[in-house]
């Protein structure tokens, strides 16, 4: 239990520092992958609204529907639309809880999901490594676009009736399977990818080709050299909320494109088996490879480094000592986990999870061990040494060592008697007592010392119960004790004649 709290503190402080691309909705992310989603949703079924239709949700699915543990638009608070958007968490998430960072810190870390989010393996390392990546990239973008067109029906338009089980967490019941529709789900997990990618990536300047691909995992692991394993991954690329005109075009971008792939999979002009080409064609414009840029040029003198995280991993190598968390962040963490308790948006309170109650204790617990190994005031105000005046031949003799104290014998103290207690103080209680003890008056005509005087009884011998013969004749009582009666014999016939 004591491993668990401090590992979900210290997942929580690594993650908070960004961990994901654009982040999702949760007590520390703002919801960038639902906004762009539901941007996305919104637009194509302006443009093909037959083939983007509503699914009505059945009483089981409207249930869960309003359990989500995020706040989801009113026009696309239907069984597509959510479904859409619990795809689109799933890179993430894989069926936990967005503040269970104890058991994401193992999903983000894994090597093979990395291309879940446009990210390097450990071995995608220079001078080949941002291609490998991006070829890992595509490869699972056209698995889940695949996927996708297999859950449409005869028609083109998604089948409702082919669903997929998905495991998500709600804000009340906690953990299950969810039945879902299958092509919104798999078409959900590939806009997530085409959206980190433009977010951890390089590009050049008109944002439409990769320079070079961000590493996260290296870094994580302690084990990051940027001239092998490429540029750091960045914080504040992943923000959706248009801070200067780098991001706002990355994210228009990425809103393009996803409506782009949307399209591409429900476009009733283009038969089935061809849509797959119309992928290839976006998966090309928008992540094709830039030779050129290395680590010696600074990666093309990419305006990306500018937003390297302050925490210094654009600076961190192998072997490097890494710097102390951020007091600031930590504090920051501690208040968003204990805002995760309520349900965002206002509708409803959800009941905490017990992963929620593990965050917010250790994330306590880390935060008040980093105050305790803050230097003390007096430490840090503490002068430094002196050093020797210039010109001087020798430094000066350091101070002799104070001489020992003598030994001196240890008196063991002497017990004293403890002193007598004051009497205590009579109460009521003693005096009901002692009217019941106050012994009686002498009878009249006797003196004090004979009227004390014990009177005995007289002893009375004990009765003996007579036997059942005694009862009988009337006689006294026989005695107990056993006797022999010896009898003489009857004299004969002859001896009588």
């Amino acid at each position: 239990m004591l491993f668990r709290v401090a590992f979900a503190s210290l997942a929580l402080v690594t993650f908070a520092a960004g961990a994901e691309a654009y982040s999702l909705a949760s007590a520390i992310g703002e919801p960038c992958h639902e906004r762009l989603a539901s941007e996305t949703l919104r637009a194509v079924r302006t443009s093909l609204p037959d083939a983007a239709r509503r699914i009505e949700p059945d009483e089981n699915e409207q249930a869960l529907i309003d359990d989500l543990p995020f706040t989801i638009d009113e026009d696309i608070a239907e069984l597509a639309g959510a479904s859409l958007l619990l795809g689109v968490r799933d890179n993430d998430l894989k069926g936990r809880g967005a503040e269970e960072v104890d058991q994401l810190a193992s999903i983000h870390g894994d090597p093979d999901g990395q291309r879940e989010h446009c990210l390097r393996r450990p071995e995608h390392d220079e001078p080949d490594g941002s291609e490998a990546a991006l070829d890992e990239c595509k490869r699972f973008l056209r698995e889940r676009f695949t996927s996708a067109l297999a859950a449409l029906d005869d028609g083109g338009a998604p089948d409702a009736a082919k669903r997929v089980d998905l495991e998500v967490t709600l804000s009340v019941r906690g953990n299950l399977d969810a039945s879902l529709p299958a092509f919104w789900v798999r078409i959900g997990q590939a806009m997530h990818a085409l959206e980190d990618g433009f977010t951890h990536t390089y590009r050049t300047e008109d944002g439409m080709r990769v320079t070079a691909v961000a590493n996260w995992i290296d870094v994580v692991n302690k084990k990051y050299d940027e001239a092998r394993d490429g540029p750091p991954h960045s914080q504040e690329l992943d923000r959706c909320d248009d801070p200067d005109a780098l991001r706002s075009l990355r994210r228009s971008l990425a809103t393009e494109a996803s409506v782009s792939l949307l399209t591409a999979a429900l476009d009733p002009g283009v038969p089935v088996d061809q849509r797959g080409a119309s992928a290839e064609v976006i998966f090309d414009r928008y992540l094709s490879y830039e030779p050129g840029c290395t680590f010696q040029n600074a990666w093309c003198n990419a305006p990306e480094r500018a937003y390297a995280d302050d925490a210094g991993c654009a600076c961190t190598t192998a072997g490097a000592p890494s710097p102390a968390p951020n007091g600031g962040l930590l504090l920051v963490a501690v208040g968003a986990v204990l805002v995760a308790l309520r349900r965002r948006g206002g509708r409803r309170v959800a009941q905490p999870s017990r992963a929620g109650r593990l965050a917010a204790g250790g994330a306590a617990c880390l935060a008040a061990a980093s105050l305790a190994l803050l230097p003390s005031p007096a430490a840090a105000q503490t002068p430094p040494p002196l050093r020797s005046r210039a010109g001087s031949r020798s430094a000066p003799a350091p101070a002799p060592a104070p001489a020992p104290l003598p030994l001196r014998r240890r008196r063991t103290p002497r017990r004293r008697a403890p002193a007598p207690r004051p009497p205590r103080p009579p109460t009521r209680a003693d005096a009901r007592r002692g009217r019941r003890r106050r012994p009686r008056p002498p009878p009249p005509g006797t003196t004090p010392t004979e009227a004390r005087a014990p009177t005995s009884p007289p002893r009375v011998a004990p009765r003996k119960t007579p036997s059942r013969g005694d009862r009988r004749s009337g006689s006294a009582p026989r005695s107990r004790r056993r006797t022999t009666t010896w009898r003489s014999p009857a004299p004969s016939a002859a001896a009588s004649a």
